[in-house]
């Protein structure tokens, strides 16, 4: 798929069943694309964060200098989320989060039992005009998704486990392991602590399915994406040190400092410097509200006294100004805007600093983009699914 601010386009597809989807094979599926649309009308190539993509990513870098390769964020946030409710027994995060993991087990458990059971799908239905979801595999954020749902029918689950039918029409022997699932179902529906523990997680987590949600669309957001790692990881920080009463500056947390480390991980593997670039770019980032926190309530420095911002975006410069009479004009242009002293016009030579760079004030003229299936069936140059094709129009 191509996409541009004009929208996005479907440019060809392969058929990749029958192959090795290793470096080479990957990295040969866009040079012909490229070609063909021309690489100067592209900015950046988009696929997920497979090794192959990124290895396949950095030999279009070594052809192409101004294209970069970017890690789709949706998927970045995908498995930032499955690292915290999913954790391996081997991973430094398993002992803080095993309480999650459970969670979402008996969430999944919880669901199965009723919808494969007509009986008991009967007596919820008879409380809840809200049916239980069956999320796809590959859907994002799925077993956040279910445990929202499960919360919505909170009242219906406790009046089930309630009715007289519950056990009337069942038959249950007291022995077998229905029995047993039956028991397991109902603790945890009437149990506070459990219903509990889904509102954390599902608080905590609402800024980071919020942030996916923003970014899996076809909306331009591309100069939008390094802000909202940042506001998201803090509001992720004030929902836990709030749940836990510890106090934002002084406080400490071990919870979060895992939850941190596993979001601060994927926004590494991620963020490029054509991010930064965007970000530099947006003059609401140099405002004094957005800086004193806005609406929010979380402070920022502006692109210009970002460290890691300024680093990001001359490296991006550099690569999309080979010419040092250009490059040289482009800093005194983005220190004059910075500054406030240059209005927003950006003139340079009677053009405007956003045709130089080809790109507009908020985002890349042309990105082309690719995804790998997220199971190995296929490859394509474009999307799998209608679903999955959202994915990639956030970057």
């Amino acid at each position: 798929m191509a996409a541009s601010v004009g929208g996005a386009m479907f440019l060809k597809a392969a058929e990749a069943s029958g192959n090795i989807k290793d470096v080479d094979y990957v990295a040969n599926l866009f040079k012909p694309v490229i070609q063909e649309v021309g690489s100067q009308n592209i900015i950046q190539v988009i696929t997920n964060n497979g090794s192959n993509f990124k290895v396949a990513g950095g030999i279009i870098e070594s052809i192409y200098p101004h294209i970069f390769w970017t890690p789709c964020v949706v998927h970045c946030l995908n498995l930032a989320l499955k690292s915290i409710y999913e954790p391996s027994k081997n991973s430094p995060q398993f002992a803080e989060c095993k309480w999650i993991a459970d969670l979402v087990s008996s969430v999944q458990n919880i669901r199965n039992f009723i919808v494969n059971h007509s009986m008991v799908l009967s007596i919820f239905n008879t409380y809840s005009k809200l049916g239980l979801l069956r999320v796809a595999e590959t859907r994002f954020a799925l077993n956040i998704i279910m445990a929202k749902r499960m919360r919505e029918v909170n009242d219906a689950l406790e009046k089930m486990v309630m009715d007289s039918s519950w056990r009337m029409h069942l038959k249950w022997d007291g022995k077998s392991a229905i029995e047993i699932k039956v028991r397991e179902v109902k603790i945890s529906i009437v149990n506070d602590s459990w219903w509990a523990d889904l509102e954390y997680l599902l608080d905590f987590t609402e800024s980071i399915v919020e942030f996916l949600r923003l970014a899996n669309t076809d909306a331009l957001v591309l100069h939008l994406i390094y802000d909202m790692w940042d506001t998201m990881i803090e509001k992720v920080k004030s929902r836990i040190f709030g749940h836990e009463k510890q106090d934002l500056l002084t406080g400490q947390c071990n919870f979060f400092d895992v939850i941190h480390n596993i979001l601060e991980t994927r926004w590494n593997k991620s963020n490029n410097p054509l991010h930064c670039m965007a970000h530099s770019l947006v003059p609401k980032y140099y405002t004094e509200g957005w800086i004193g926190g806005g609406n929010d309530g979380v402070s920022r420095l502006s692109p210009h006294e970002d460290q890691e911002v300024f680093l990001n975006r001359n490296k991006c410069f550099k690569r999309l100004f080979s010419n040092q009479d250009d490059l040289q004009k482009v800093y005194i242009e983005y220190g004059a805007f910075s500054s406030g002293s240059g209005g927003d016009k950006f003139d340079i030579d009677g053009n405007t600093l956003g045709e130089l760079v080809e790109l507009s004030i908020n985002e890349p003229e042309l990105e082309l983009m690719t995804f790998d299936e997220e199971f190995e069936e296929s490859t394509t140059l474009g999307t799998e699914q209608p679903e999955e094709f959202q994915q990639g129009m956030m970057d």
